[in-house]
């Protein structure tokens, strides 16, 4: 029997990605990109209580953009902060080491470490390999997520929110190993923590440091950091879902949830991903990625994304930081298109929504 594409229902904070059919989420129809504008604006509404930048690429070249502000206006260099779609390009930095022969996707992560350890478990933590944090089949129970600070004073070192994340979901969880590595899909925040401590670790740099001097700037993406001055004129405002401006939070977990990017630099990124970059990724790095690692509802996870299709081909991730920060990146290599999402307030379902049309649209054809 032929499996079914998945919707994406609900994004849970720096977190797990529901794939369950519904129809408050179920999307438009829609059959090209005309079509396609037209519900974006349709299912933005008129008053939409917050801010959007939105992009959608064919053939490797933005062919629709969106852009609206209750307030400050924004514009493709406007920086969105991106919650979990920085699993998706941290994914990317550790795949950089793989090539660079820096580490193994298959050796412990323990092998790497040397300013932390994973606590005694019942289970063999030299199982913890990087390739199982990157696809959450690692074992570890820490929680769905993380809710972040509201000021840099409360922020931990990442070595006390490895042992006691006090702003995790639901619950101030700690990176452990609670089932067996290796048998079992388990959405993990903290599994991203570790591999921002690896890369910290091999590299003798700081997290923010590598990803720009090794992914961002060699693609351009000049603007993209997991760490943002807030005097940064290009910064968007940040609303809470009934529209209130509020300041955008502060976390320890950089890799899993901290990603500020703009709608130029994500094409960018998308662009990549579709056509690779000469001296930079082998484009066979990249299709290891796609390949099927952890299984869940119809298709599942790859090495930091997740799958919409048998073949791996169309991929990408999403994102929701509380109060209202829902994002996403979603790219069709087949066709050389993608959707790039963020948005600050407004309705938590119309990311959801905004996604299952598109993707409706990719696969219909």
């Amino acid at each position: 029997m032929k499996k079914k594409p998945f919707l994406v229902v609900g994004l849970l904070s720096a977190a797990l990605i529901f794939v369950l059919a519904s129809c408050a989420t179920k999307g438009v129809e829609v059959s090209n990109s005309n079509e396609f504008a037209d519900a974006v604006q349709n299912l933005a509404g008129d008053n939409f209580s917050g801010n959007y930048a939105i992009a959608a690429v064919e053939d490797c070249t933005i062919s629709e953009e969106f852009y609206y502000s209750k307030g400050k206006p924004v514009n493709g260099d406007s920086l969105f902060q991106m919650a979990s779609v920085g699993k998706f390009i941290t994914a990317v930095g550790v795949m950089k080491l793989v090539e660079d022969n820096i580490i193994s996707l298959d050796e412990p992560v323990e092998n790497y470490l040397h300013s932390w350890q994973l606590p005694e478990s019942k289970y063999n933590n030299s199982e913890v390999t990087v390739r199982r944090l990157l696809s959450h089949t690692a074992g570890l129970t820490d929680g769905l997520g993380y809710l972040g600070f509201n000021n840099k004073e409360s922020l931990q070192t990442l070595e006390e929110s490895l042992n006691y994340a006090k702003d995790s979901l639901p619950f101030r969880g700690k990176a452990a190993v609670g089932i067996e590595p290796g048998t079992e899909f388990r959405y993990s925040g903290g599994g991203y923590s570790l591999l921002q401590l690896m890369i910290e670790d091999v590299t003798g740099r700081s997290f923010n440091d590598y990803m720009r001097d090794e992914i961002f700037l060699p693609l351009g993406m000049e603007s993209s950091t997991f760490i943002v001055d807030e005097d940064n004129e290009s910064l968007s405002e940040c609303y809470t879902s009934f529209g209130n401006a509020r300041g955008y939070k502060y976390f320890t977990a950089l890799a899993a949830a901290s990603l500020f990017t703009t709608v130029n630099d994500l094409v960018k990124f998308a662009n990549f991903n579709l056509a690779g970059k000469e001296d930079f990724l082998d484009l066979s790095t990249l299709q290891e990625m796609r390949n099927l690692a952890g299984p869940v509802g119809d298709y599942g996870f790859g090495l930091g994304v997740q799958l919409f299709d048998e073949e791996g081909s169309i991929f990408g991730h999403g994102g929701d930081n509380l109060p209202a920060v829902k994002t996403f990146i979603i790219i069709n290599e087949k066709k050389k298109n993608a959707l790039i999402v963020m948005k600050t307030g407004g309705t938590g379902s119309f990311v959801q929504k905004l996604v299952n049309t598109w993707l409706g649209w990719q696969l219909a054809n």
